[in-house]
């Protein structure tokens, strides 16, 4: 059997319980801020970087396309010149 008089007395402890969430420090918010900017600067910077790259492909190809013309109008111009040339071979 348990002595009850050679027992200490409890300590009431209290605690209190409050719905607060963990407040965040004021800076981290500054930063989350900043780093969002920076991100999507670097962002920007290769969408430039992409639509530049697509012109150029682009004018690239025109061009491509510019000579591959001229080079026909050329060659039937050559062959224009190289049968009137014949004829007039032919004719002497």
């Amino acid at each position: 059997m348990i002595d009850n008089e050679a027992r200490q007395p409890e300590e009431e402890i209290q605690i209190q319980i409050t719905d607060q969430p963990d407040a965040e420090p004021q800076g981290s918010e500054d930063e989350l801020t900043e780093y969002s900017k920076r991100v999507s600067r670097r962002v920007n910077k290769l969408n430039a970087r992409a639509r530049e790259a697509e012109e150029r492909a682009a004018a690239a190809e025109r061009m491509v396309q510019e000579r591959e013309q001229q080079l026909h109008q050329f060659r039937n111009i050559a062959a224009e010149n190289e049968s009137a040339a014949l004829l007039a071979e032919e004719e002497k």
